[in-house]
């Protein structure tokens, strides 16, 4: 072969050479940089999903203080505003709140009111099935010790997810002694899981954690989940 041909065969090979390094190096900063994208698109779509559903408790939690803390309702349960559930609790009052159901008990823990409101079907309905087991006397719902004492969040029944707030009844000045407890809700279901949706305007799914099966990622993510919260508890067991 002579010098020149010798000479381009190597200016070429040289060139595919460099020609290949550098898409590897391109192919990798760029999927690092997709990477990093997607990581933080899914940041802000956790955080946006997240806010809405903060959003949708501490509307509930607005509403059931304002009948949590009232005078009125200290005087139904002495007895003093026997019409007062008729009054402030007419099936007109439910969807215009999106409110599921309403409780009331005294300080012993005897129900002196409940009702329960359809929102689709526009109609009074029966209480969540597998709610009672929650609403023992002295149970985490029902076990208000202090005037400032709350408990919102979600519960996981049997066939439904709700979000719940239940709050120790006191006067309209947030003032003991704590005379009852006074509990409001709302079904987490497919029509409120639209709605979050729709504000959020992201496409939500939600999933039981204690559901049998789970797509592959919701899988993976309840194990790491799981792992992460053995480490805490074991973490703290051990302080």
């Amino acid at each position: 072969m002579k010098l020149r041909a010798r000479t381009l065969l190597c200016v070429a090979l040289s060139l595919v050479s460099m020609i290949a390094i550098l898409y590897s190096v391109a192919r990798v900063s760029m999927m690092r940089s997709f990477a990093a994208l997607e990581a933080d698109d899914a940041r802000q779509n956790l955080a946006r999903a997240t806010a809405v559903l903060a959003d949708d408790l501490a509307t509930l939690d607005n509403t059931t203080s304002d009948y949590a803390a009232w005078d009125d309702t200290c005087e139904f349960l002495e007895g003093k505003k026997p019409n007062l559930p008729t009054s402030e609790f007419p099936d007109e009052w439910f969807p215009r709140l999106r409110i599921n159901f309403v409780l009331i008990f005294d300080r012993q823990g005897r129900e002196i009111f409940a009702k329960a409101y359809d929102l689709a079907a526009r109609k009074e309905r029966d209480m969540p099935q597998g709610l009672g087991a929650h609403l023992a006397h002295g149970s985490l719902l029902m076990g208000h010790t202090h005037p400032g004492s709350k408990v919102l969040g979600i519960v996981l029944l049997p066939s439904d997810v709700l979000l719940i707030d239940s709050q120790p009844i006191l006067d309209s000045k947030t003032r003991g002694p704590i005379r009852g407890t006074f509990l409001m809700g709302r079904y987490l279901d497919a029509a409120e899981i639209a709605r979050l949706a729709d504000i959020s305007h992201l496409s939500l799914t939600v999933h039981r954690l204690d559901a049998t099966s789970l797509p592959g990622d919701v899988e993976s993510a309840r194990t790491a989940l799981t792992y992460v919260l053995a480490y805490l508890a074991a973490s703290i067991k051990c302080r």
